[in-house]
């Protein structure tokens, strides 16, 4: 990949992959943070990708960074008695129904949650969220049913429905 392509990815794909972050249940300050350190990654190995594939190089770094954000929060959970460390995810949102809905998606596992939130909110195809999860087709699509299938639970379990 060139400088040019590079600097294409960033206006390109950057507003994507900060709301997949944002609604895979991080705040906005670490959802920057962890966009900044996709793109970083992608100029580091920019020599080694290929434009084409730079779309799906971005959005499973920050899937993966925001899985490592997620087991640090609750490493640090698990153990701020001992330490004394008071840490939790601050979602800066004074929408009711949002808030909500992040509730909600925190229940479902991460795997699917990304997916759901993949297909539904950001509109990729089962076949993008496939290689940015590096999951088959058939796997993405259980996953997705599975989510949406909890959320209703949770929704009809919460007389919101």
């Amino acid at each position: 990949m060139t400088n040019k392509d590079y600097n294409i990815c960033v206006s390109k794909y950057s507003d994507d992959v900060y709301r997949f972050v944002v609604y895979s249940g991080m705040d906005c300050e670490s959802a920057k943070d962890i966009v900044q350190d996709a793109f970083l990654s992608l100029w580091q190995n920019h020599s080694d990708i290929e434009f084409s594939k730079s779309k799906s190089y971005l959005f499973s770094t920050a899937y993966n960074l925001v899985c490592s954000s997620f087991r640090h929060i609750n490493v640090e959970k698990r153990y701020a008695e001992d330490v004394q460390i008071n840490s939790s995810i601050n979602i800066e949102d004074s929408y009711e129904s949002r808030e909500c809905l992040y509730k909600m998606l925190e229940n479902i596992p991460e795997v699917q949650r990304s997916a759901l939130i993949l297909k539904d909110i950001e509109g990729y195809s089962y076949k993008e969220i496939a290689d940015i999860l590096k999951l088959s087709i058939q796997q993405v699509e259980v996953y997705i049913f599975r989510a949406r299938v909890a959320l209703k639970k949770n929704a009809i379990k919460n007389n919101l429905v």
